[in-house]
């Protein structure tokens, strides 16, 4: 263990864990900062990997007490973003399947419930314009 780590939870899998709110957190930041930046959602395996890149920015300068993430723990609290049972209503992001290039994935928006009312018509109108998109190629 490197000096001032704090161990991650071994087989713990409380959801309310602070490790696992931590890293919940990253990822509804990350999906927040993408579509303030884009204006486009973000697929599941590119916020995966950002998560886990400003987990490792932040272990770098002192701000990430615990261990860094696996793939999989990371892809379970992204999961867990669009549970309510986990994080409460509204969700902080919202996920619609798609299919880009051939390969079925899934896309991830802030939940316009929690963004600010100036900027809840924009990301309405996105989430709009992928389910149509959808429906188009079915």
């Amino acid at each position: 263990m490197l000096g001032g780590e704090v161990e991650a939870p071994r087989l713990y899998r409380d959801p309310g864990d602070p490790y696992f709110a931590a890293i919940r957190a990253v990822a509804e930041e990350v999906v927040s900062e993408w579509f303030a930046v884009y204006g486009a959602p973000i697929m599941r395996d590119a916020l995966i990997k950002r998560v886990i890149e400003v987990i490792k920015g932040r272990r770098l300068r002192g701000a990430w007490p615990w261990p860094i993430p696996r793939y999989d723990t990371v892809r379970r609290r992204v999961n867990e973003l669009i549970e309510p049972s986990v994080v409460g209503s509204p969700t902080p992001a919202i996920a619609l399947e798609a299919k880009i290039l051939g390969r079925r994935t899934t896309v991830y928006f802030p939940n316009p419930l929690r963004v600010r009312p100036e900027k809840r018509r924009e990301v309405l109108e996105v989430i709009r314009e992928w389910e149509n998109a959808k429906k188009r190629r079915s």
